[in-house]
């Protein structure tokens, strides 16, 4: 009955929420030999929703989410925000394939490799946004503009509209065949006051990005290419990275799983004398870049990253190196 209220003849409203309870143990997690850094804490996130639908085009929908943490010294952003407006957007579907968005949300661009609604840790991202897209049997495509909201830990007091930092691009998607789809995207990005190893200054980044997944045969792939430029100070942006994932669907001991391997390069800065940047900039990318060990950002990296999953019976088992 929460899930279906009757407001008149044209209204509907659906309530709902969900509660997640993480636990999270690390040994010796900055790598320091002489300190103790072997650490254990407890995550609490509850979220409560709701949505109304009027007539065939309008769309309000709100949700509160709460986010807390016990036993971790010092905090990140990501890991506490005790109560905000996780989403408020109005949203109006104007015609069968036009639809128009206001407000905010959280955002996943394809595979989330450059925006992500940031699951994996405690504080979900959210943008003030506006967009519009456009949707068929074998075309989508989105424009947006968005500000991050910028998570602080207490009740109601989240900057937002803090235009010094704002995201803005097209994003399109084409299915080929049942097997076979390819997202091609432009991004600009602008931050003030953002620091790399070369200093500090205004970074202003165009993001290129063409993405081919699908399967072949048994086969499930997701590759993706992106090139960085303009400027960083004085300095001209040439950053690029290009991502490989391969994995075949296996049955094991009665359950089923996937083995598979990731690789990536990802540029980072060669000289910092030499006018140019070249450290990759990810955007905003999920917490969890490359699994639950969150250490290491998508930077000024090569990575091999083999791996196993297996679920048999609602048991859940993954490996990674």
């Amino acid at each position: 009955k929460l899930k279906w209220i009757s407001l008149g003849e044209t209204a509907v409203l659906s309530l709902g929420g969900s509660y997640r309870f993480q636990t999270e143990g690390f040994i010796n997690q900055e790598f320091d030999k002489q300190a103790d850094q072997d650490d254990l804490w407890v995550l609490n996130r509850l979220m409560l929703h709701a949505n109304l639908r009027w007539g065939n085009g309008l769309q309000l929908y709100a949700e509160l989410s709460s986010s807390t943490i016990i036993g971790k010294d010092p905090l990140s952003p990501v890991d506490r925000d005790d109560l905000a407006f996780n989403q408020l957007f109005l949203k109006y579907r104007f015609s069968k394939n036009w639809e128009g968005l206001l407000g905010r949300q959280n955002m996943r661009l394809g595979s989330g490799r450059l925006v992500d609604i940031r699951e994996g840790p405690n504080v979900r991202l959210s943008f003030d946004m506006a967009q519009a897209s456009f949707r068929n049997s074998k075309t989508a495509l989105l424009g947006f503009f968005g500000v991050p909201v910028q998570k602080l830990p207490g009740v109601f007091d989240n900057d937002f509209l803090n235009f010094s930092e704002y995201i803005t691009g097209i994003y399109g998607t084409r299915n080929w065949s049942a097997a076979t789809n390819l997202d091609a995207y432009v991004l600009y990005k602008r931050e003030e006051a953002k620091t790399w190893a070369a200093g500090t200054a205004d970074d202003r980044r165009v993001s290129l990005g063409l993405r081919h997944f699908g399967s072949w045969r048994k086969m499930v792939f997701d590759n993706e290419f992106v090139y960085q430029t303009g400027d960083f100070g004085g300095q001209r942006i040439q950053a690029w990275t290009l991502s490989f994932n391969l994995s075949r669907p296996i049955r094991v001991w009665g359950g089923l799983g996937n083995l598979g391997v990731k690789t990536e390069a990802i540029s980072g800065d060669r000289n910092p004398e030499d006018n140019r940047l070249n450290t990759f900039d990810a955007l905003y990318p999920r917490g969890a870049y490359f699994g639950r060990v969150a250490r290491f950002g998508p930077s000024n990296l090569f990575d091999l990253h083999p791996y196993v999953n297996w679920s048999k019976n609602g048991f859940f088992l993954e490996i990674d190196y």
